[in-house]
């Protein structure tokens, strides 16, 4: 290093010492100082080979860069990551890192590594062929002085396309014929036997009564039926009870709790920044209430999308629409972040992430840093869809409804423990004039000042280090392209607009607002948006999707196992208003969904893992299920809907279903963190199902369940006495649903009389509750 300078902004003495980070290191100017050719010295004295003819590209640099580049840096997924067989991506196109500088030899790149007298750094490599000539150098110089004409017959720009089955526009096929079937309910069923007779598979039976009304129960509402409804379904002989069954199930308020837990795993949604200091989102309940709502209405999900995605653009304005902007909003702000830039990326690049992988089904995250190695994605594709919304923020957004609950002391609902940092980062705000508790509804959302109603106010957000919000300043943001991701290292203006591959956008269209995205998304030329949404629903009931990698329908996804009936499914959801209960009752009235699970032999040597679904496959249910159904059984879960959320400190005191427990990143319910539940840094498409000690020692020691033993122990008591044997009874009903068979019932009388010294008799009614709520049968869907 010849010669290194340095600025403080301010006025230095020879005698201060100066502290250097981020320090850069490069053999040329350019990537260090903002400095035109002219005003940069010559550090190279030696005497170069010139090329001082015109420079043929056909005749002269074609012939060069086939013989010595392309085997590396050709074609669609070049090993290298790097494409000189296309003009566009030489000059940055995709990627925003410029190869060539037309007449500036000295400034371009590809010179630089060719010429390179570094082996490691060096192209072609030194481990694979020898390096260009000085002679092949020169021309490669003047071919870039003079213009770097390019020959696009020879090398034409390709076309943005694909012939993979995702980004193809989806056609309504026909319905398969099933002859002499008296298991066609549905068209569901008519594809899944028309898969059933190529695999050569023979379907389970259907299922009985007691298990389809159970099944249905913890399926579409997340809660078990009593005995009694059990009973009445069982000895209903109308032909259409299971229909009207399942009718008043998507009809019941608790359908949008079970519901909007599957799109709250999606949306990363939590009630905390996340990170180190993890503070606390007061206001972020709201969204979870919209998204109960949304699903209890059965809105339609082209809306349901457009409001989540532009709800502070939508005309007209309503409190609705931007609390659904919690979607983007989800995201995490790190509070001990100093580097600004950096920190406000970090949520860009979350929220073009979730979108994606939750909307689309594309993993679009690599092409933050380069393009996509797989599917024709680059970083273009993504920065332009990140322009979206490279001009909001997330934050405390002001509603205009004075009806709405607004607890504005904390302390009322929340307790000292869980929120005594944010308390006193609060009292830090009103020291600083910063902050005053205000009376004014609030949400927690995204808003932007250039395209967001103008009379929505934004309020302080309270951070260790909160990102500077400037109305102004967010106007005039551009995405741009950030060289291999570095937020510091800005590429080109790409405008915005969505990936390439699934339909080009108008140059008039340069100035799209959100509503634009969201009406280009649900467009019924988009080929992803509704199959990525009806392969969700058929996982959510089966467990597994017919595209079994839900959030990644790229080339490196699962193909559909039945492609016409994803399909169907597909535009059957467009042409029913987009309606989520229509594709419902599709899936759970057919004879598909009502099979009872039985093993075959011969099946399992042809589809071991089911993927034809020839039987009703095992399922255990998810944590806040598992919870609430133990709450139902005893009788304790409080049923109203929506509101403030329950701090975990006061659990008991307020038993309410799981979703409407406090969800801190850092601090989830002890039930969520056992049973698998995400963790919301990340949108979660499937949860991992897993068997580990800490699961069956939370069941059976821990507090929480030994007091809901208790509790149902001395409700049976209160009802039947001290009859052992209606005791045993009651017991079954209430967990079960059912009565105990003979060999069951003698077991547990037996318990009760056998002479069992170490446990006191007073304690054998809620051992065995204690025992029954651990079984299987109550905590697997049947």
């Amino acid at each position: 290093i010849r010669w290194i300078g340095f600025a403080t902004g301010h006025k230095t003495e020879t005698s201060d010492r100066i502290y250097l980070s981020d320090l850069v290191l490069s053999r040329t100017w350019n990537d260090v100082l903002d400095l035109s050719p002219s005003q940069i010295p010559s550090m190279n004295h030696k005497k170069q080979a010139t090329w001082n003819k015109q420079v043929d590209f056909r005749k002269e640099i074609y012939p060069l860069l086939k013989q010595r580049c392309f085997s590396c840096h050709a074609g669609a997924n070049p090993d290298s990551g790097y494409r000189l067989d296309v003009y566009d991506e030489l000059l940055g196109f995709s990627t925003g890192e410029e190869l060539i500088v037309p007449g500036q030899s000295q400034q371009s790149k590809l010179i630089q590594l060719v010429s390179s007298k570094a082996a490691e750094e060096r192209m072609p490599p030194a481990d694979s062929t020898k390096p260009l000539s000085e002679k092949e150098v020169a021309l490669l110089k003047a071919w870039i002085d003079q213009g770097a004409q390019w020959d696009h017959k020879l090398l034409p720009t390709p076309k943005t396309e694909s012939d993979h089955w995702a980004f193809q526009t989806i056609t309504r096929p026909k319905v398969p014929v099933r002859k002499n079937s008296n298991r066609i309910r549905t068209p569901v069923d008519a594809f899944i036997e028309q898969a059933y007779q190529e695999q050569g598979i023979q379907p389970a039976p259907e299922a009985q009564k007691q298990t389809l009304i159970r099944r249905l129960y913890l399926d579409l509402v997340g809660l078990p039926p009593t005995a009694e409804e059990i009973e009445t379904f069982v000895h209903d002989t109308d032909p259409r009870a299971y229909e009207k069954l399942v009718d008043r199930l998507l009809a019941s308020e608790h359908y949008g709790e079970r519901w909007a837990r599957y799109w709250l795993d999606l949306t990363r949604w939590a009630e905390s920044h996340g990170y180190q200091h993890d503070l606390p989102r007061p206001y972020a309940w709201r969204y979870r209430d919209y998204v109960i709502e949304s699903f209890n209405k059965d809105k339609p999900y082209d809306r349901f999308l457009k409001e989540q995605l532009a709800g502070d653009e939508l005309v007209p304005y309503s409190d609705e629409n931007l609390i659904a902007t919690g979607f983007l909003a989800s995201a995490r702000i790190s509070g001990n972040e100093m580097d600004k830039a950096a920190q406000r990326n970090d949520v860009l690049v979350d929220i073009v992430n979730v979108t994606s992988s939750a909307i689309l089904g594309l993993t679009l995250e690599c092409a933050q840093c380069h393009n996509h190695k797989f599917d024709p994605l680059t970083q273009r594709d993504y920065y332009r869809l990140q322009g979206f919304f490279v001009n909001g923020q997330l934050g405390n957004l002001s509603l205009k409804s004075k009806t709405l609950p607004n607890p504005t002391d904390l302390k009322t609902w929340i307790s000292k423990g869980t929120f005594r940092f944010y308390q006193r980062e609060v009292k830090k705000l009103i020291n600083k004039k910063q902050f005053q508790h205000t009376t004014v509804p609030h949400t927690w959302g995204y808003y932007s000042p250039l395209t967001g109603h103008a009379e929505i106010k934004r309020l302080p957000v309270v951070n260790r280090h909160p990102i500077p919000y400037s109305a102004e300043r967010l106007k005039q943001m551009k995405s741009q392209i950030l060289i291999r991701g570095d937020v510091h290292k800005l590429g080109p203006e790409v405008g915005k607009g969505w990936p390439a591959v699934l339909g080009a956008i108008s140059e008039s269209s340069a100035d799209l607002s959100r509503v634009g995205l969201a009406d280009w998304l649900t467009d019924r030329k988009n080929p992803l948006v509704s199959r990525v949404w009806v392969n969700r629903l058929w996982q959510y009931h089966f467990g597994r999707g017919l595209v079994s990698t839900p959030s990644d329908f790229g080339v490196q996804g699962e193909k559909p196992t039945h492609p016409e009936l994803l399909d169907w499914l597909a535009v059957e959801l467009m042409e029913h208003g987009w309606s989520t209960k229509h594709i419902h009752r599709q899936i759970v009235l057919s004879s598909t969904y009502r099979q009872a699970r039985a093993l075959n032999e011969q099946n399992i040597k042809k589809d071991p893992e089911n993927r034809f679904v020839w039987s009703w496959p095992r399922r255990r249910l998810e944590a806040e299920a598992i919870r609430d159904s133990i709450l139902c059984a005893t009788g304790e879960l409080k049923r109203n809907v929506s509101g403030i959320s329950v701090p975990q400190e006061r659990e008991d005191e307020n038993l309410r279903r799981t979703i409407y427990l406090f969800q801190r990143r850092s601090e989830m319910p002890s039930v969520m963190t056992m049973f698998d539940a995400p963790d919301s840094i990340a949108s979660c498409s499937r949860r991992q199902v897993s068997t580990v000690a800490l699961q069956p020692l939370f069941m059976l020691n821990s507090q929480f369940m030994d007091r809901r033993a208790q509790v149902l122990a001395k409700k049976i008591i209160d009802e039947v006495c001290d009859d052992h044997r209606q005791q045993v009874e009651r017991a079954f009903q209430s967990v079960l649903g059912r009565v105990p068979n003979e060999q069951e019932l003698q077991r547990s009388l037996a318990f009760f009389q056998g002479d069992v010294s170490f446990i006191e008799q007073n304690r054998r009614l809620p051992i065995l509750c204690h025992a029954l709520l651990n079984l299987n049968e109550f905590i697997y869907i049947p």
